[in-house]
């Protein structure tokens, strides 16, 4: 009488360790791509999107209302104001409007605001990312240039003022981005 055995060989045994080992590996990289593309792109296209917009209201400002009496202009038809706290994250100037505008970078609460001279205060430039921290670059928001292209020193002096540029970064979690842009903005009457 014929007696079998039932066991595994040796070699069906590596045999069935290799096919795991590869479904595994592939399987890894699969959701490493997945928690790449899905989780945390995401992040980093909202900093990128959110820096673009806080830069477009600095720049161009708010678009008018109906009634065009809550206007607020932006940096790009405007005068730079003299001002004793201009410096490296405050920037004053006079929109289109004739308001007076002042933006800060609130290195503390890492938060972009603006003060229209209202009694409100200078109130966050609204953007819809929570936990979303945005600085100035290296610390420094604002560069103020001459005609020359050298940089002032603070405090500025309005009338020697042909460029801003502005340096912003945004960070959340792992993501972070830097934008930065030139402004060069009305010469004051």
């Amino acid at each position: 009488m014929f007696h079998f055995k039932k066991s595994f060989t040796l070699i069906e045994l590596v045999t069935t360790i290799v096919i795991i080992s590869i479904l595994a590996g592939v399987g890894s990289w699969l959701l490493l791509f997945f928690v790449d593309n899905v989780l945390l792109l995401p992040n980093e296209i909202s900093v990128n999107l959110v820096l673009s917009d806080v830069l477009e209201i600095i720049c161009e400002g708010d678009p008018c209302g109906e009634d065009a009496t809550d206007c607020l202009g932006g940096l790009r038809a405007s005068q730079i104001l003299d001002s004793e706290d201009s410096d490296s994250n405050i920037l004053w100037f006079k929109d289109q409007y004739e308001n007076e505008i002042k933006i800060e970078v609130d290195v503390v609460n890492n938060k972009v605001c603006r003060d229209i001279g209202d009694g409100e205060g200078c109130v966050q430039i609204p953007y819809s990312v929570p936990g979303l921290d945005i600085t100035g670059k290296e610390g420094e928001a604002f560069h103020y240039y001459d005609e020359f292209e050298k940089e002032l020193d603070d405090p500025i002096d309005a009338s020697l003022v042909k460029r801003v540029e502005i340096s912003l970064q945004a960070s959340i979690g792992d993501s972070n981005a830097d934008l930065t842009t030139s402004v060069c903005p009305r010469k004051p009457q």
